[in-house]
């Protein structure tokens, strides 16, 4: 056991586990807080350049083109967002702010950092287990992490839902099972770009911006 978690958690690893951490800890501080949208552009575009400087320092060309893929699914998002924001009106976005389409400016930054976090891990237990059981263990975790953040965003000042009556944790039941179905398939998809083809990082980024929504409406039609 012990050697099966020595060769997991290698300096890479270790890296992102801190990140991810830092972010759990950073979002949790700001939900008792309220600090508004300002905290949560610092903590996207900080992170993302941590993580972007990590990658040309230690010259990581594989953690670039998960960078890469993030970032470009985070922009296609921005579709998703839309529906959320403008046409089902459910999504909230607390305060007036930078925005890109219905979205804060940062918040392709944020999405690049957490699934490129999530997509890292799944991808390192496909390493180590079959590739079904890390796609399932990534869509436990996104279903569970990321509407920590999405409850967190509340009380942070950041945004909010007006489904009140079908949530847990101000995360509407849809946007936790959307987020599961978003995370389930990074596993595979970090596995097709491992060979750091930059345009195939760019191309899964793009359908996995439109998979976003997909996920959301899909869950929005059984449980919402």
């Amino acid at each position: 056991m012990r050697t099966h978690l020595q060769s997991f958690f290698d300096a890479r690893t270790k890296f992102i586990v801190v990140t991810l951490s830092f972010v759990f800890a950073y979002i949790l501080i700001c939900s008792f807080f309220s600090p508004g949208w300002i905290a949560a552009a610092i903590l996207a575009y900080s992170v993302f350049a941590v993580l972007l400087f990590y990658s040309i320092v230690k010259k990581d060309k594989l953690l670039l083109v998960f960078l890469l893929f993030g970032l470009v699914t985070g922009f296609t998002e921005l579709l998703a967002d839309y529906w959320l924001v403008k046409v089902i009106n459910d999504l909230v976005y607390a305060s007036p702010e930078p925005m890109l389409v219905a979205s804060p400016a940062y918040m392709p930054f944020a999405w690049a950092v957490i699934l490129t976090q999530i997509g890292y891990i799944g991808w390192r237990l496909a390493t180590q287990i079959n590739l079904l059981k890390a796609s399932l263990i990534v869509a436990i975790m996104g279903g569970i992490i990321i509407p920590f953040y999405e409850h967190s965003a509340k009380g942070a000042g950041w945004w909010f839902y007006n489904d009140w009556t079908h949530e847990f944790w101000n995360a509407p039941y849809y946007i936790i099972l959307g987020e599961a179905l978003i995370c389930l398939v990074i596993p595979w998809i970090f596995q097709r770009i491992e060979n750091k083809k930059w345009l195939l990082a760019i191309g899964f980024g793009l359908l996995h911006g439109l998979w976003i929504l997909v996920s959301y409406y899909i869950s929005y039609l059984l449980v919402g």
